[in-house]
C-alpha cells in the first residue's frame, strides 16, 4: 500500500506544473494572471506579496530559480511564498500552509 501512494505521489513531479503568472496593484481582482505551464524546468510556483511606495503589489509566476533558492514556505524578508503543485499559487500564504497540513495527515493516514 505505501508503495502504491508512493508511486501516486511520485508521478505529478515528472509532469509540468502549472502555475499562474502575472500581476496585481492593491487586490489581487484589479490584476491579471493567466495559468501557464511552466514546463519541465521548474515543479514549483511562487507568489510575492509586498507593499511598495505604499502600494501593495502581487507578482505570481513559475518557481525556477526563486525557489530553489529559498526553498518551499514563506520568506518574510522577500514576502515571496514558493508551492509545489499545479496552480498551488492561487491562494494566500495561510490557505497554502493549511492545504498542505491537510494532505500531509491525509498521505499519513493512508500508511
Amino acid at each position: 500500500m505505501r508503495f502504491a501512494l508512493l508511486v501516486l505521489l511520485s508521478v505529478p513531479a515528472a509532469v509540468a506544473v502549472r502555475c499562474w503568472v502575472g500581476g496585481a496593484f492593491g487586490d489581487e481582482s484589479n490584476g491579471a494572471f493567466v495559468d501557464t505551464n511552466c514546463g519541465t524546468t521548474s515543479d514549483t510556483c511562487y507568489k510575492q506579496d509586498i507593499v511598495l511606495v505604499g502600494v501593495r503589489t502581487i507578482t505570481k509566476s513559475c518557481g525556477v530559480i526563486i525557489c530553489d533558492n529559498l526553498g518551499i514556505g514563506y520568506d518574510a524578508n522577500t514576502g515571496i511564498t514558493c508551492c509545489k503543485g499545479d496552480l498551488c499559487n492561487s491562494a494566500s500564504s495561510t490557505s497554502l500552509l493549511v492545504t498542505s497540513m491537510v494532505a500531509a495527515m491525509a498521505a499519513s493516514m493512508w500508511c
